[in-house]
């Protein structure tokens, strides 16, 4: 039988980084001379954003369009990208539970439904050597949200066993049934009472930056 790994799962965006990623990687490939992006894929973006904004495609087909828009050098991108854009939106009270996990050598996982073209750079800054993401497979995508996180991380690690989750939403419960305990990081009011609705009080921490 395979040895069950402990696992410590923080969620990234509102709960690592105090907002949406995603949002910020798409005003970074419109706006930013680093993207990468030549003009065409950034007129193929803006377009995106505005069946969006219309609803005429859900969330899922505009994330699947966004990143079927490969920049040339993907690397160098999200390297600038993570130092001018992600690094000043770091939630510290979280950076500072990491860095207690890290001490103890529990394995850390980071468990996003953010695009893999950026979440890999944003592991590697924190010294996490796993992490599942949404991505693209034969221009299909898989979303990483609810449920697929749990399949993402069994398919991972296969048997394990989840200490601790950081997350800010409700579309972690899956995860959240899972784990030993919960912390909610920097919540919104809305999230916190959609959690505890679900969530015995006795399993729930509540964490904030000042």
């Amino acid at each position: 039988m395979q040895k069950r790994t402990d696992l410590v799962v923080f969620d990234l965006d509102g709960t690592i980084i105090r907002c949406n990623s995603f949002h910020l990687w798409i005003g970074f490939c419109i706006f930013s001379h680093c993207s990468a992006l030549n003009l065409k894929k950034k007129l193929k973006i803006i377009f995106n954003c505005l069946l969006r904004i219309l609803k005429r495609i859900d969330h899922a087909q505009f994330k699947k369009e966004v990143m079927l828009i490969k920049p040339i050098s993907s690397d160098r991108m999200a390297r600038y990208f993570l130092k001018n854009l992600i690094i000043p939106k770091i939630s510290f009270v979280c950076y500072k539970e990491m860095l207690l996990w890290k001490k103890k050598g529990v394995t850390i996982v980071i468990a996003t439904a953010a695009a893999e073209t950026y979440v890999e750079a944003i592991a590697k800054y924190f010294g996490i050597k796993h992490w599942v993401s949404s991505y693209l497979l034969n221009d299909k995508l898989f979303n990483c949200i609810g449920k697929n996180k749990i399949h993402s991380l069994r398919r991972k690690f296969n048997n394990f066993r989840i200490l601790a989750l950081y997350t800010d939403h409700i579309d972690d419960l899956p995860l959240m049934s899972l784990a030993n305990y919960v912390i909610l990081v920097n919540p919104k009011e809305t999230q916190k009472k959609k959690i505890l609705s679900k969530l015995s009080n006795e399993y729930i921490k509540i964490i904030k930056d000042k």
